[in-house]
């Protein structure tokens, strides 16, 4: 018998060498709220204090290396940088030249606003990030560019009582996305119906995107994008 799973309950779990990281950051003290709201999806936080920009500019002998580990750093700026994202802050620039040395990256973030934006409700915050010209916060800049140099990706499987997101590795086909919710799921695999979230938001219903003919019927081959919003079939 052929059955349709929508929405499983069963919480995602997230291997160790799929989400272990390093966040290098120039004055570290800026985002403990970072640890916490990101503590589901990282496995290793190891913080280095650089002491100042400069110091981060020109290294230290002392600056430990993160040999085969991936690291980016947060630069600290006043809420003034925030409108041009640091381009216009010297210190921003060498910390940039010094992460360009290590192949990494820089985002900036202003840990007070921060700190403000922690305290507020989504409504009072998109209404906060709109007043300072942002698009996104800074914890935002933090969780897109973790997911960036991990390599990772998010697809959403929803039901009536909720809509959840499942972490994978980017390239990863329908059969193991489906596993990621629970291995009966990959075995007896069948067919995915996959919508991309923006259409399905428009539409307001899966029923709707099909009239449409926005939702797609994908084989095992089938090699999942991020936002896919994906309603599996399989049998076993």
């Amino acid at each position: 018998m052929t059955m349709q799973k929508e929405q499983p309950l069963k919480q995602p779990k997230h291997s160790r060498e799929n989400v272990r990281i390093t966040l290098n950051i120039a004055w570290p003290s800026i985002v403990e709220s970072f640890f916490v709201a990101f503590a589901g999806l990282v496995d290793s936080l190891m913080v280095s204090s650089l002491g100042s920009y400069a110091v981060a500019a020109v290294g230290l002998t002392t600056q430990p290396k993160f040999v085969g580990l991936s690291v980016f750093f947060a630069a600290n700026v006043a809420e003034e940088d925030l409108a041009d994202d640091g381009a216009s802050n010297e210190k921003v620039a060498q910390v940039q030249k010094f992460a360009g040395e290590e192949n990494s990256e820089v985002f900036v973030i202003c840990a007070q606003i921060e700190q403000e934006i922690s305290e507020l409700d989504d409504d009072e915050k998109a209404m906060f990030l709109e007043e300072l010209g942002l698009s996104e916060s800074g914890l935002e800049k933090l969780i897109k560019a973790s997911y960036r140099i991990l390599g990772l990706m998010s697809f959403l499987t929803a039901g009536e009582d909720e809509t959840r997101a499942w972490t994978i590795k980017i390239g990863t086909k329908a059969p193991q996305a489906a596993g990621k919710i629970h291995s009966d799921f990959e075995r007896g695999f069948i067919k995915a119906e996959v919508v991309n979230y923006r259409d399905l938001l428009e539409q307001g219903s899966l029923a709707a995107a099909r009239e449409k003919g926005l939702v797609g019927m994908e084989g095992k081959e089938y090699v999942v994008r991020d936002g896919d919003v994906i309603l599996f079939r399989f049998n076993v």
